[in-house]
């Protein structure tokens, strides 16, 4: 094959890969707008509308913010949730497309293209979707432009949000293996960057601090409490039948619960699914070399996963 025919394909892969990403966010889009004339969703605004303004409770960060936020400009307070939302996802499709596009190897373009690959998910399960996942994801997506691009804004600026992130919902911290993996590959060829190893050894002890300063805050015994500020606000009580509501269980009955709804079948899907999204990493750990322990980080989150 030439060069000319090489250069035909990477066009064609780079217009596949942009109208993907764009069908993706318009998807997403589409959804939050439907979201927002339904009164807003108990799960996907609901967990970023988590507060503390009537008593403490963990995941609340995002949840004041957003009160703070309306109060100060008078926004609606569900507009608001939606709009960050939305900007949220388009930041992070902007970021992503870029590191794909930007790659000579094509092993990204590949990638992009792969049903691993988690573009997919926003087309996928509208009802997951929107959650605060998506301050991870872009934060690992603005992690790893740093990283690449040798560029201290998007690497300390992704670092900052990941913290947020676990501020939001501490489950986040378990994508904290991925940037240990981003990092094992590629601080041999950062090995003299020290800002890069600095900022990556704050972001672990700060994720790690604010992960059990989060499990510290109890749970609530009424759920109306959290609720409260939202209806005063005018939002539907319905807002607060998902996430909020849920607050009313400490961890060990959320375990419980998880572990009631597994089975054999359920933990083959799991182990399968996991193989299949790691496929990329797989894939890129091999060529670096640190391979061994890139995988060995890669793999972490699943045995932590498969108790539950």
């Amino acid at each position: 094959m030439n060069s000319g025919e090489n250069a035909g394909q990477r066009v064609v892969f780079r217009v596949l890969i942009k109208i993907l990403f764009l069908c993706s966010f318009l998807c997403f889009s589409i959804n939050i707008a439907w979201d927002y004339f339904s009164l807003g969703n108990e799960w996907k605004q609901g967990d970023w509308l988590i507060n503390s303004v009537n008593a403490p409770v963990r995941r609340s960060f995002t949840g004041d913010l957003f009160i703070w936020l309306s109060d100060q400009t008078g926004l609606e307070l569900l507009l608001l949730v939606c709009l960050t939302q939305v900007l949220l996802a388009a930041l992070l499709h902007a970021f992503v497309l870029k590191l794909v596009i930007n790659d000579e190897s094509g092993a990204l373009m590949l990638i992009a293209l792969s049903s691993s690959f988690f573009v997919f998910f926003w087309m996928d399960d509208q009802q997951c979707s929107a959650r605060k996942e998506l301050l991870a994801f872009l934060a690992m997506a603005l992690f790893v432009s740093g990283l690449i691009g040798r560029n201290s804004f998007p690497l300390v600026l992704g670092s900052v949000l990941f913290v947020a992130s676990i501020a939001a919902h501490e489950g986040m911290i378990f994508f904290l293996p991925i940037l240990a993996v981003a990092y094992l590959i590629a601080r041999q060829g950062l090995k003299d960057w020290l800002l890069f190893h600095v900022i990556f050894a704050l972001t672990i002890v700060l994720s790690v601090i604010v992960f059990f300063l989060a499990l510290t805050q109890s749970q609530v015994s009424d759920h109306m409490v959290i609720c409260q500020p939202l209806l005063d606000r005018g939002l539907v009580e319905s807002i607060c039948q998902g996430a909020i509501s849920w607050l009313e269980s400490d961890l060990v009955s959320e375990l419980n619960y998880v572990a009631s709804t597994t089975d054999l079948s359920s933990m083959i899907y799991l182990v399968i699914g996991y193989a299949i999204a790691l496929l990329p990493l797989i894939y890129i750990a091999m060529i670096s070399d640190n391979w061994k322990m890139a995988m060995s980080v890669a793999i972490a989150p699943l045995v932590v996963f498969l108790p539950l």
